[in-house]
């Protein structure tokens, strides 16, 4: 399995010790605290979405417990950029422990998808505005999206389970 480490330290001042893992099964992870989609439409692009002045990749937390990680991705990506998923294939995650006395630690996974419908775009509800949804060259993601060192790995790894994924 291919692996990366980074560390960051949140606006707050908590640190994080963050680990890329190319695990594609997610049905023992505990704790899942993220998952977030590459969405590539029929002519290469990728989505992305500005929820709070901030551009990144669509997706969010899990409802409940018992919110499958593919139904969060769906809910979230309907939510938040308007938009039908389909053709879902997990990348891997990262495991993102807490740098303190408990060590708290929790995972952050991410898919590809291909569009299925683009619908007019509406209100998120978990905010009550109109999300900013743009469509950019894959190659521009860095520019949009400050992924630090995971970044330009895990998107390429995306392009290339894409790509993979409409060959066959």
């Amino acid at each position: 399995l291919f692996y990366m480490k980074d560390r960051i330290r949140k606006q707050d001042g908590s640190e994080y010790e963050l680990e890329w893992i190319e695990d594609t099964d997610f049905d023992n992870l505990p704790s899942i605290r993220q998952v977030y989609v590459f969405i590539f439409s029929k002519g290469g692009k990728l989505v992305i979405v500005n929820p709070a002045s901030t551009w990144r990749l669509p997706g969010g937390k899990p409802d409940s417990a018992n919110e499958k990680p593919e139904e969060t991705l769906i809910r979230e990506t309907l939510e938040e950029a308007d938009i039908t998923v389909k053709n879902i294939n997990p990348l891997g995650y990262i495991k993102a422990t807490k740098l303190n006395k408990d060590k708290k630690t929790e995972f952050l996974l991410r898919y590809v998808a291909e569009v299925d419908k683009i619908n007019p775009q509406t209100q998120d509800p978990a905010i009550g505005v109109v999300n900013e949804r743009l469509f950019i060259d894959p190659n521009d993601f860095l520019k949009y999206c400050n992924w630090r060192k995971f970044g330009n790995h895990i998107k390429e790894r995306a392009i290339k389970k894409w790509s993979e994924t409409r060959r066959s």
